[in-house]
This record gives structure tokens, C-alpha cells and sequence, in this order.
């Protein structure tokens, strides 16, 4: 390869595509080569500079590609930022733009810089577009650039003032006005983003009581002249308080179960129920046995809707002034800081506020507990951002004096007896056409405010009570009551497992153990598992589990040493790996019950993935370090790829309940063990599903056709002593609590 040097000197000599290739091979050499070039054509001939000035121009599309793949900190050199002078001005505000769209804006930015400081616009520089501001040569597209990074940056009302220019009629208003009305909504300035986003901003102007924006809004529509109008906006304003009505439901129960506490709880029990719904060969001490774990895990229950119970009673009553200072207390345990009275800033550094500009994001990203204190009191609550700052600001509403004292006592009325209706289309339309815009804006989003706040205050109390049922249920070991109570708020879920619990297995364990879950409040009752975990009923079902795996792993020695003298047909080759996996399985099934249960994994894999997305539209993501960390923990066997599908799949049984047995496919029982083990520091569960994920893989290479169905005898080998060490490996596990 040609030095540098030696490159710079044929700069001197040649001509051309020739000539063009050489200053591209030192382009694309790097940041380095792009200095030494720069300095080089500082220091030659007028004739020479200009010569790969041109040079660069006639090539500009891949240089400019070359240079944005530099990075943010190679681009931002003077070697870089000097070849980017040399390129078209209009060139390099589209490929700055394109990256802005694409998320890149520190590459966008970079671009930017070039521009803002002059440096761009060398020989081949294009004309602009024009505008109406005949001062920007560069067009509507340098000033959509400089929109969405100030937006990027936390700074919408630039994002703003560079559009503005261009909210006239012309080419440009199509695609200025929605961008336009982003940073609106996330300046807080609803009544310049209406014309645009009008269910966005009104779920701003209800929540920050913003009557005179809404006025506005009316007198808006009504200047338009369209009818329809009227009607669109009616039925946006019902769909924005049941929409808010839905959030704070979601509050309500985020706040009662943050840690997932009493769900777990909840599964625990189910998983417990169920074993004792199965059970096949149940005596009399076993079943009080498994009463007793039932009934420690029925006090568990108790104690973490006690708990909920607890934590929802500071909303139960409150007066704004204490729900603004819990408020307060949750936005500052967000890492905002306070500024003053119910206002919090949070800094933004680089292009933290990149998603700023979706409507309501700024809200959404605000503690539950905020929009639930803001609900019940009628606290006046506005998130935006402002030059690199989140802002939220939180007021207490109008004096009680001002409202009717028999409006608020009939909310209070509605909100003990029933659920108050949301408000109706037909309704708010007739009060939209029948009264001025300002009484119309202001008794609307009383209304609202009124109905949210008695809805909230509903859920409240009916939180707080279904949690005290659940707990009087369960301090009495009554199983079908605690799972039935459940079921009104946690869903259908609890309700089929309810369901489930009455069966027949759970009625002839009841029967023998004589006296049911009454043996729950025993002190004892929490060790009755272990108590009981030698029992012969259970060694039993033990024994029978371990026979089927030692009668099928002995089956497949038997084909193994026929297939290695040549004397096995080749179709029975097929049932090596399946009488093997059958083996594995079958043991899976014996004593791994407490260590692969889903209340078990649940808290360690909630660890390992991201929760994001809008509201209602929610995506998990594993995290890349908890995906190398667990590759590595697995030893290295899977690459990153084949551990994330693994843990894919995983999630979907643990956290998603989707219908597949952990037990049953090796490959998700040793990432199961592989993630139990990584998150209790213990070394024979990591063993359990390294041997277990070795078993997997030799399994999938047979079953593929890639040796296994060819007859060769060291696959068969190889699968043998990957069993053989995953019996082993979990026979070690036996000791673990059950």
C-alpha cells in the first residue's frame, strides 16, 4: 500500500479520474490523512488548491458519506470541517437533515456547524431553494435542520422561531406546520399548535385547567365556518377524559403494586394451587405439607396488600395541599430540581430531549403518582421544555369559595356511591355551540377535572378495599376467597386460576389433609414444605419421574451402541435425540420446580429488559450489557444472537404467561438456570444450564440433519455425555428449598 507521502506527491503529477481516485483513497484514509490533505492544499499552488478543491466537488456524494461515517468527534476537526467547505451548501443540509430524522444529531450537528460558520458553499456549491426570508439562501431545509436540533437540544421555542417564517401559504407550509406545532406542544404553548394537533393539546389545556387556550380553540373553530369542525371537536374532548380517566386508573394501580410485590405474591399462590390441583398421589402428610407452604405463601400475600393498602391511603381524602407536596416529592425523586414554588427544572446535556417533541411526551414521562395526585386535587400540572430545561410546573386550583359548594358536593357524592359518567359528545357539542367560547372552556374543563377527580378518588377507594378483602382472606387461609377477590381487580387471569383451584386434585388434598389452608396461621406453617419434603407419598412421584428418565436415557444407550457397530436402521436413528430430550425433560420435571418458577425468574429477568414506547404501545427490549453478561455467564457456547432469542423467548413464559412449560425445552431451562444462578451468585445452578444449553445445541445439531441422522457415532457421543452432565448437574440442585 501507497504511503501517504507517496500519495501526495502523484497530488503534483497527475490528472483526471486519476487524480480524483488519489484524493479520495487520502479521504477515505481517515481524520489524519484529511488533515495532512488539508494542510497540503493550505500550503500549494493557487492552481493546485483549487485544482482538489474541484476535485472534491466533482465527487462530492461519496465523500460527503465518507466523512459522515467518521463520527461526530472526527467530524467536528478542522481537517473535516475544511473538506466539508468544499462541498455544496445544499448538499450537506439534506445529508444533515436525513441524519437528524434518522436520530443522529450529533452528526447533524456537526454538519450544521460547518454551515453556520461559513465554511460550506466551495466551487460546487448549489443555489438555494429561496424562501420567503430572502436573507437564508439555504431555504426551508437549513431552517427544518435547525428546528429539530433545537427541539433535539430542549429548546422548542427556537425550533419555532425557525419555522415561523415559513407558516405563510407556499410549498413549505405542508411540511413547516406539523413540525411547527410539535414544539408548540412541547413549549406548552397549546394554542399555537391547535390548528394541527388539536386532541394533543387539549389533553394539555385539561390537565394544566388552560381554559383561555381552549377558548381560543372554540373561537377557532368557529371562525373556520366548517360544522363539522364542531363535532370533531367534541368528540376529541371525550376521547381526551377517557383517555386521561384510562391513565389514572393506571396510576392507581401503579401506585398501590410499584414493585410488582403483590403480583408476585398473587402467582406464587397460583403456582402453589395449581401443584396441589395436579397432584397425583397425595397422603395425608404431604398434603400438610403443601398446605403449609400454602399457607406461608397466602401470609405473604396478606402482608403485600397490606402494604398496597398503606400506600394508597395518603390519596384517600387528601386535600390538594397534600397532594401537591406528594407530588413535589415525586418529581424531585425523579432527579428534577426545585426552583421555586411548584416549579422543577431538569438540565438536558447533549440531545437528551430528543423525543421531545411528541405530544404528551413530556407528561408521560412524569411518576404515576403525579397524574394521580393531579387528578384527585385538581392540581393544575404543565410539563414542557424550555432552552435545555424540562420544566413542570404544579399549582393548587381555585379557591374552594369560587366553585358552587353544591358542585363539589355532589362530586363527592358520585364518587362514593358510583362511578360518575364520562362526559358525552352530544352534550359537550351543545354546549359548544350554545354558550360563548370562554364559559364553554372553562365549564368543560371544570367538568372534566370534577369527573377525573371523582373517578380517581373511586378507584382509590375501591383499591383500598379490595386490598383489605384480599388480606382479611388470606390471614384466614381461605384460598378460593383470596384468589376470587383478586380476581375484581387484577383481571381474568387470577380469575381462571381461581377457577382452577376448586378442582378435583385440590378438593381430595383438602380432604385428606383434614382441614384445609386453616393451618396457615400456624407459625410453623411456613416450613411445612420442608418438613415434608421426604415424605413417601412424595419420594414416591419422585421415583416414578426418575424411572421414565433412567428407562428412556437407557433406551438411547442401547440404540447409541447399535448405531456405532453399523446395526441400527437408519429411520431409527430419528429417536436418539427424542428419546434423550425425553431423558432431560423428564428429570427437568423433578426437584427444579422452585428454582425455574415463574415467581422466581420474574424479578430477575424485569432486570434485564427496557420498558419503553408511548402509552399503550409498550415494547421490551433486553439490555445489550445484561445480554453479553449472560452470554459470558453461559460460557460463551451461544454467541449474543442465539442467548437474546433464547431470552426472548424466555420473557414470553415468565412475563408475558405465554402457554409453554419451562421444563420442556432444555435450551430455556438452562438460560433459566443460567439467570437464576447469575442473579443468587450460585455456582451449581450456572453449572445446571451450562450442561443444559451443551445438551440443547448437541440435540439441535442431530435433529438438524447436520450428523446425527447420518449414523456418525461421535455425534451420538457427544449428545450422550451432554445428558449425562446435565443429570448430574441438577442432581447437585436437589438440596436447594422447595
Amino acid at each position: 500500500m501507497r504511503t501517504l507521502t507517496e500519495l501526495m506527491d502523484d497530488l503534483t503529477r497527475l490528472d483526471g479520474r486519476r487524480f480524483d481516485e488519489t484524493v479520495f483513497e487520502i479521504l477515505h484514509r481517515g481524520a489524519r490523512s484529511i488533515e495532512r490533505l488539508r494542510s497540503f492544499a493550505e500550503s500549494a499552488e493557487p492552481a493546485l488548491k483549487a485544482k482538489i478543491g474541484q476535485s472534491v466537488a466533482r465527487q462530492w456524494t461519496r465523500v460527503q458519506e465518507l466523512l459522515v461515517n467518521l463520527g461526530p468527534a472526527p467530524l467536528a476537526s478542522q481537517g473535516a470541517r475544511w473538506a466539508l467547505g468544499l462541498g455544496p451548501a445544499q448538499a450537506i443540509v439534506r445529508r444533515a437533515l436525513k441524519a437528524a430524522e434518522q436520530g443522529e444529531y450529533e452528526v447533524a450537528a456537526c454538519l450544521a456547524a460547518a454551515i453556520e460558520a461559513g465554511e460550506a458553499g466551495g466551487p460546487g456549491a448549489a443555489a438555494g431553494v429561496g424562501g420567503p426570508d430572502a436573507a437564508d439562501p439555504l431555504g426551508y431545509d437549513y431552517a427544518d435542520l435547525r428546528a429539530r436540533l433545537a427541539m433535539a437540544s430542549g429548546r422548542p421555542a427556537q425550533a419555532m422561531e425557525a419555522l415561523r417564517t415559513y407558516l405563510v401559504p407556499g410549498p413549505w407550509l405542508a411540511r413547516a406546520r406539523p413540525l411547527y406545532a410539535r414544539a408548540a406542544l412541547a413549549a406548552g404553548r397549546f394554542r399555537e399548535a391547535y390548528p394541527t394537533f388539536a386532541q394533543a393539546a387539549l389533553e394539555g389545556m385539561v390537565l394544566g385547567s388552560q381554559s383561555a387556550a381552549f377558548a381560543d380553540c372554540i373561537h377557532r373553530t368557529a371562525v373556520a365556518g366548517r360544522v363539522e369542525g364542531w363535532e370533531e371537536m367534541a368528540e376529541a374532548f371525550c376521547e381526551v377524559v377517557e383517555g386521561l380517566a384510562a391513565q389514572v386508573e393506571e396510576a392507581v394501580r401503579a401506585e398501590a403494586d410499584p414493585d410488582m410485590r403483590v403480583a408476585d405474591a398473587l402467582e406464587a399462590v397460583r403456582l402453589a394451587a395449581a401443584d396441589m390441583a395436579q397432584s397425583q398421589a397425595v397422603s395425608p402428610r404431604q398434603a400438610r405439607a403443601l398446605q403449609g407452604e400454602l399457607g406461608a405463601l397466602l401470609a405473604e400475600v396478606a402482608a403485600a396488600v397490606k402494604a398496597a393498602a398503606e400506600a394508597l391511603k395518603i390519596f384517600d381524602g387528601a386535600d390538594a395541599e397534600t397532594l401537591a407536596a406528594r407530588a413535589g416529592i415525586a418529581i424531585e425523586s425523579q432527579g428534577y430540581s426545585a426552583v421555586g414554588p411548584g416549579k422543577w427544572l431538569l438540565a438536558v446535556e447533549g440531545f437528551g430531549a430528543a423525543d421531545a417533541g411528541d405530544p404528551g411526551q413530556g407528561l408521560a414521562q412524569l411518576p404515576a403518582g403525579v397524574l394521580l395526585a393531579a387528578a384527585l386535587g385538581r392540581l393544575e400540572v404543565c410539563a414542557c421544555w424550555a432552552d435545555g430545561f424540562q420544566v413542570v410546573s404544579l399549582s393548587l386550583p381555585d379557591a374552594p369559595g369560587t366553585r358552587p359548594s353544591d358542585e363539589r358536593s355532589s362530586v363527592e357524592h358520585a364518587s362514593r356511591e358510583q362511578a360518575p359518567a364520562a362526559p358525552e359528545p352530544r352534550e359537550v357539542l351543545r354546549m359548544l355551540r350554545g354558550k360563548a367560547p370562554a364559559v364553554a372552556a372553562e365549564t368543560l374543563i371544570r367538568e372534566a377535572r370534577g369527573y377525573l377527580a371523582a373517578h380517581g378518588a373511586g378507584l382509590v377507594r375501591m383499591a383500598t378495599e379490595t386490598m383489605k378483602a384480599i388480606e382479611k382472606a388470606a390471614r384466614e387461609g381461605d384460598l378460593n376467597g383470596t384468589l376470587t377477590v383478586a380476581a375484581s381487580w387484577f383481571g381474568a387471569e387470577i380469575s381462571d386460576l381461581s377457577a382452577g383451584a376448586e378442582g378435583e386434585g385440590l378438593d381430595d388434598a383438602r380432604g385428606e389433609g383434614g382441614g384445609g389452608c386453616e393451618g396457615a396461621a400456624r407459625p410453623d406453617g411456613a416450613h411445612g414444605a420442608a418438613a415434608g419434603a421426604g415424605e413417601p407419598g412424595q419420594d414416591a412421584a419422585r421415583e416414578a419421574g426418575t424411572s421414565q428418565s433412567e428407562q428412556a436415557y437407557r433406551t438411547a444407550q442401547m440404540l447409541i451402541a447399535a448405531a456405532a457397530d453399523g446395526q441400527l436402521p437408519e429411520v431409527q436413528l430419528e429417536l436418539i435425540p427424542f428419546l434423550l430430550n425425553k431423558a432431560v425433560t423428564a428429570r427437568l420435571e423433578q426437584g427444579t420446580a422452585s428454582v425455574l418458577a415463574a415467581h422466581r425468574l420474574r424479578p430477575v429477568l424485569s432486570a434485564m429488559v427496557i420498558e419503553s414506547g408511548k402509552r399503550g404501545k409498550r415494547r421490551r427490549e433486553l439490555r445489550p450489557d445484561a445480554l453479553e453478561s449472560t452470554a459470558a455467564a453461559a460460557g460463551g457456547m451461544w454467541d449474543v444472537s442465539r442467548v437474546k432469542v433464547a431470552l426472548e423467548r424466555l420473557c414470553s413464559v415468565v412475563l408475558d404467561g405465554a402457554n409453554r412449560r419451562i421444563t420442556a425445552d432444555p435450551a430455556l431451562a438452562g438460560m433459566a438456570f443460567v439467570c437464576s444462578g447469575m442473579a443468587s451468585h450460585d455456582a451449581g445452578q450456572l453449572a445446571a444450564g451450562k450442561a443444559l444449553l451443551r445438551f440443547s445445541s448437541a440435540l439441535q445439531a442431530a435433529e438438524s440433519g447436520e450428523a446425527g441422522r447420518r449414523g456418525e457415532a461421535e455425534t451420538f457421543a457427544e449428545m450422550e455425555e451432554a445428558a449425562r452432565d446435565a443429570f448430574d448437574a441438577l442432581a447437585a440442585l436437589d438440596g436447594l428449598p422447595r
